[in-house]
């Protein structure tokens, strides 16, 4: 059964939790040359077609990237807590915020199996993921 945290009309990703690519909940957060956080998937997936900031398009000084350690235990605290403190209301939201649209994804809680097609005689089939939940696979 899956459980989201309970959100009052109005409240929005906190800017501080969310990737400034996809708008959505950091989960693996790492900074860049620019002094930004963005979700590693998101800004590795950017950095193979460029070499610019996706926030300021300015040129990057360097493509390393370094893991925010303290960021991802508190995002990995809050929504141990039920997800409330990653929210705020949009009275709070800065003027011109990105991340004043509503999220796309919410916190949820489910149990999640996934399975991973390793070998297969037909084609196609190995590599692929099955996802499985209460509700069956997809």
């Amino acid at each position: 059964r899956k459980r989201m945290a309970t959100l009052a009309e109005g409240q929005f990703l906190r800017d501080e939790f969310c990737c400034p690519i996809s708008q959505e909940l950091l989960v693996d957060p790492v900074t860049a040359a620019d002094g930004h956080t963005y979700d590693r998937v998101n800004i590795e997936r950017w950095l193979a077609g460029h070499d610019t900031s996706p926030r300021t398009g300015e040129p990057l000084a360097h493509l390393n990237l370094t893991e925010n350690h303290n960021l991802k235990r508190l995002i990995e605290d809050l929504v141990s807590e039920g997800g409330l403190g990653l929210y705020s209301k949009a009275s709070e939201q800065k003027p011109g915020n990105a991340a004043a649209a509503p999220p796309r994804r919410r916190l949820v809680k489910e149990s999640l199996l996934v399975l991973k097609c390793v070998e297969s005689a037909s084609p196609g089939i190995a590599g692929t993921s099955y996802y499985v939940d209460e509700g069956g696979a997809e």
